[in-house]
């Protein structure tokens, strides 16, 4: 190629720009997938639709590196808003056929054979686009042991941790019950690096959901 730039170089300035232009345009239509990009407006996500858009017509009326920046901020963005509509946690109840549908049948029958236990599960990322949520959900008026399934979450930051910290300490003191099941082992050695293992009691850390129900003395709570 560089051979040919010096050997050719000067033979390339008698070329006509119509003829550069033609070449370039083929280029640009085959790198750009127009059928793709078709499919893609019909059918993508409105919000995405205006990104991918918007980043088109800046790259041809603007510049190309304006494109890139704003491409990468909006969908940003657009990540945050979207993570922020995601609950922290959500409550495992029975659907109208009496089936819990984020769990196995086994679980979903132990479930409702224990109605004073009060099972959530978190989602997969804790952090601070949803702790004030997270946070309600686990104190409003929960009462009898709770159970916090923490199988989906792979990563948990400061803010998370703070507010399931607070969580566990208002439970404390309001004489209730926490336990945590099915922690990722990456997330469970940051819970222990933070003390929030030794805070909920290692007595109430359980490897199985199905574990946490079950040990919970039906006599003590009323007989159930």
């Amino acid at each position: 190629m560089l051979a040919s730039t010096l050997v050719l170089g000067p033979l390339a300035g008698h070329i006509p720009l119509a003829v550069l232009a033609a070449v370039l345009w083929s280029v640009a239509w085959n790198i750009a997938e127009a059928p793709e990009i078709v499919r893609l407006v019909r059918r993508a996500p409105r919000e995405d639709v205006f990104i991918l858009l918007a980043t088109i017509g800046i790259t041809l009326f603007l510049d190309l590196t304006y494109a890139i920046g704003f491409g990468v901020l909006a969908s940003a963005v657009l990540l945050v808003r979207r993570l922020t509509r995601v609950p922290g946690a959500q409550e495992l109840l029975p659907d109208e056929e009496g089936r819990t549908q984020q769990v196995s049948q086994e679980l979903s029958d132990l479930i409702q054979f224990r109605p004073d236990i009060t099972v959530f599960t978190a989602s997969g990322l804790l952090s601070f686009h949803c702790a004030a949520a997270f946070e309600y959900e686990l104190t409003a008026e929960r009462r009898g042991p709770l159970i916090l399934r923490m199988k989906d979450v792979h990563y948990i930051d400061t803010t998370g941790l703070l507010t399931l910290e607070e969580v566990v300490k208002h439970r404390r003191r309001e004489g209730e019950r926490t336990m945590l099941s099915f922690i990722q082992p990456e997330v469970r050695g940051v819970l222990d690096r933070f003390g929030l293992i030794d805070l909920v009691g290692r007595e109430n850390v359980f490897v199985a959901t199905r574990d946490a129900i079950q040990s919970v003395p039906l006599v003590a709570l009323g007989g159930v």
